[in-house]
């Protein structure tokens, strides 16, 4: 009995530190959406571990679809897990774009996004995730 009570002890630290982990990607990700919403695709893109052209990439397709449409944006956290010296995720994303021509036109999109992350300069950053096209605006 008291080598169970040792283990389990000792398993503390563990689950805490994964869901202190669990808790600063999620606030990435609220960050992320909110950076959306509020029209700040420079700010979106500092959420990325990448490279400045792949960066640079992603931020004009952020910009295309913020100069097409209102956006709101929410996540959910679905499932969560470390993995080597990083992170993976599923996670919920919605969308709902308001077409800047015509208010009345509204799209919508949700998905499940599979998610990587890794830790860089001490804070959590998107390694990547699929589908890649999600963030494009819908024809």
């Amino acid at each position: 009995m008291a080598a169970i009570a040792r283990r389990a002890i000792l398993l503390l630290p563990a689950l805490a530190l994964r869901a202190d982990e669990r808790s600063e990607i999620y606030s990435l990700l609220a960050t992320m959406a909110g950076d959306l919403a509020n029209g700040l695709a420079s700010s979106f893109v500092k959420g990325f571990a990448w490279e400045q052209a792949e960066r640079l990439e992603l931020q004009r397709e952020i910009e295309t679809l913020l100069a097409t449409a209102e956006v709101s944006a929410s996540v959910d956290l679905r499932e969560f897990g470390a993995k080597g010296e990083g992170a993976e995720a599923r996670v919920d994303w919605y969308l709902q774009m308001r077409t800047r021509s015509d208010v009345r036109i509204v799209k919508q999109k949700r998905e499940v996004l599979e998610m990587f992350f890794v830790r860089q300069d001490k804070r959590w950053r998107v390694k990547s995730f699929a589908p890649r096209n999600f963030f494009t605006y819908p024809a």
